[in-house]
């Protein structure tokens, strides 16, 4: 039939499955890859795997909610906008929390929160079936994997940053704390020949295992919690990598900043956290090609 055109003409769109590392503030690098492959058209989202950061932003993207997670780092303009904090601590005893061990400097984690509440009925059940996230079981010493209706429950022990904020239910804390993203459990279904997998890091790859010995010891709150969660930042390390490598081969994308503009995991400077959006989005463009 000349002239017409339906939605069988559309070219179909290429199923991805993305994997989240942690990184605190960083993760705002991940929200500008996929701000540029979700507005491509090119792609939707078949299911996601998040630790920490990747955990809180992964129902946003299992929705494909670009909008959202634009919002979600545009809003933050201080600590206050991440963290519920303690009652009857004020800030100038945080540090103290931090460098005594003294506690959770924080109640729990507000980012949380936000992102839940941003979203529809509908779309929490879109987040359920689709996202699965890591945290670390303090008991057993090993990583759990949260899914369906758990998912809310994961996302928060996923990102309890010891020190920061308690333990949930004193046994599960942020996925940082090992090595926890195993090909055993993200590889089920690798055989289907229409997916492809795309892990997004937040640190530059000289940043991920190198100490910087040209930075201060922090002495202010929020950069002594960075210290600590800067050595927590959960990735897939070499070894974990190669076994990806050699089970998807061409079906594996990594994805990882060139530098990084942002100092550490809770810094919140508005400047270089547009940089880190912008260096994100222009490495989704080097992605679709």
């Amino acid at each position: 039939m000349g002239g017409t055109w339906s939605s069988c003409n559309l070219p179909r769109k290429k199923r991805l499955r993305v994997i989240l590392a942690g990184g605190g503030s960083k993760g705002c690098f991940q929200v500008g890859v996929l701000t540029e492959i979700l507005r491509s058209g090119k792609y939707t989202i078949d299911q996601v795997y998040g630790c920490s950061i990747g955990a809180i932003l992964a129902p946003l993207v299992a929705n494909e909610r670009v909008d959202l997670m634009l919002l979600l780092f545009d809003q933050i303009k201080s600590i206050d906008d991440i963290m519920y904090k303690r009652k009857f601590i004020p800030d100038c005893l945080i540090g103290l929390c931090v460098l005594l061990n003294m506690g959770p400097a924080y109640e729990s984690v507000k980012l949380i929160d936000t992102v839940l509440d941003s979203l529809t009925p509908e779309e929490i059940e879109v987040a359920e079936s689709k996202c699965h996230v890591v945290a670390h079981d303090l008991y057993t010493d090993s990583p759990v994997w949260f899914t369906g209706e758990s998912l809310e429950r994961g996302i928060r022990c996923s990102s309890a940053l010891w020190i920061a904020v308690p333990p949930i239910e004193n046994r599960y804390a942020d996925g940082g704390l090992s090595g926890l993203f195993r090909d055993q459990y993200i590889l089920e279904g690798e055989n289907d020949l229409d997916v492809e997998y795309l892990y997004i890091e937040c640190n530059a790859c000289n940043a991920c295992n190198v100490k910087d010995v040209t930075k201060p010891v922090p002495t202010d709150p929020i950069g002594m919690l960075s210290t600590f969660h800067s050595k927590a930042i959960s990735r897939l390390n070499e070894l974990d990598l190669d076994s990806f490598k050699e089970r998807l081969a061409s079906k594996l994308t990594i994805i990882r900043p060139d530098q990084n503009y942002l100092l550490n995991t809770l810094d919140i400077d508005p400047s270089r956290m547009k940089a880190t959006l912008e260096h994100g989005m222009s490495k989704g463009r080097e992605f679709l090609g």
